[in-house]
């Protein structure tokens, strides 16, 4: 799914921070879109602010992104996904 055309909505964001094999900070790039919103690193430990911001800004979305429902990866390194894949 091409994230910019579909972006993901409440629910599905909900499910890759519950999911996601990491801090759910790392979920959110720390690009200049981010700085002009004015939040600061350490809210990103709050699921709701990371919900705001991927919901207003999707392109922060960290990716690629490998996701069964019950895990969730970022592909960076390649071995992440293929971690994954194998087990």
């Amino acid at each position: 799914m091409h994230y910019l055309d579909t972006p993901p909505d409440a629910d599905t964001i909900r499910m890759l921070i519950s999911t996601f094999d990491g801090p759910s900070r790392d979920l959110v790039r720390r690009d200049r879109p981010l700085a002009a919103m004015g939040i600061t690193s350490e809210q990103l430990d709050d699921t709701e602010v990371i919900l705001k911001v991927l919901l207003t800004t999707p392109e922060l979305l960290q990716r690629p992104l490998l996701s069964d429902g019950s895990r969730t990866v970022i592909g960076r390194p390649t071995e992440h996904i293929a971690e994954m894949l194998d087990g």
